[in-house]
């Protein structure tokens, strides 16, 4: 798992690191001496702990707590700082844990193991999601409302409830990551297999009709089969 260390004191967020460098849990250490450094990373990189110092000039630890709760996949929280006063204020921001300066080695790893587990729970949940880029802001979605995914030139456009959104990935890419749940019919198209209401034939060629969808969607021959199980085993 990748790390982000948040702290104005040299000395301390050196200390930090060297205490963590060693832990099996951890893949990459990332750090920041402020909270525009962090933002900048956390944009960047994808962070699954943050450990953050609170009292910091400019935007605190907390603020910067505030905004990671906003993010579609937060990373799990440990406060790390001088101040027991801010304890009380810093539960709103859903804290996995907070330790006072200086911290030893034991609490320190009894803190990481936690996050971890937060965080392990955390991507179980995710899988079930599907995220994607509209512009600079992240969406999430279930997976279960997505209708389709259908080539669109160099892009794929995702549809789901009654909306649509161009995406960066493959096709290929979004059989893998939504395997299971989404049914490869034609190398143009994803579907979902849930929402299937006809299997056609006509003039050489199969089409499958969608629930709530309009558009009928080409299904290649070696595919027809696969559409055949699906559903047998939605209507048993």
């Amino acid at each position: 798992m990748n790390f982000l260390i948040v702290d104005d004191e040299p000395l301390a967020l050196s200390r930090v690191k060297r205490l963590l460098v060693d832990n099996s849990n951890i893949d990459e250490i990332y750090v920041a001496n402020n909270v525009n450094k962090a933002v900048e990373i956390m944009d960047s990189a994808l962070i699954d702990v943050v450990v953050l110092d609170i009292a910091m000039p400019g935007k605190s630890g907390l603020d910067f707590a505030r905004l990671l709760k906003t993010y579609n996949t937060s990373p799990a929280i440990i406060f790390l700082t001088a101040h027991p006063e801010y304890a009380l204020e810093s539960f709103d921001c859903a804290p996995v844990d907070y330790l006072l300066k200086p911290v030893n080695l034991e609490r320190l790893n009894e803190a990481i193991e936690r996050a971890v587990l937060f965080r392990k729970a955390s991507l179980m949940h995710d899988q079930i999601n599907f995220i994607f880029n509209i512009g600079n802001k992240k969406n999430k979605i279930n997976i279960d409302e997505i209708v389709c995914c259908l080539a669109d030139e160099k892009y794929v456009r995702v549809f789901y409830r009654k909306e649509s959104a161009l995406v960066s990935e493959s096709l290929n890419q979004l059989e893998e990551k939504c395997a299971g749940y989404l049914l490869r019919v034609h190398r143009n198209a994803l579907i979902n297999p849930t929402l299937i209401t006809v299997l056609a034939h006509k003039l050489g060629k199969h089409y499958v009709e969608l629930e709530g969808f309009g558009q009928k969607i080409e299904v290649s021959r070696r595919r027809v089969s696969n559409v055949k199980a699906a559903m047998n085993h939605k209507f048993g």
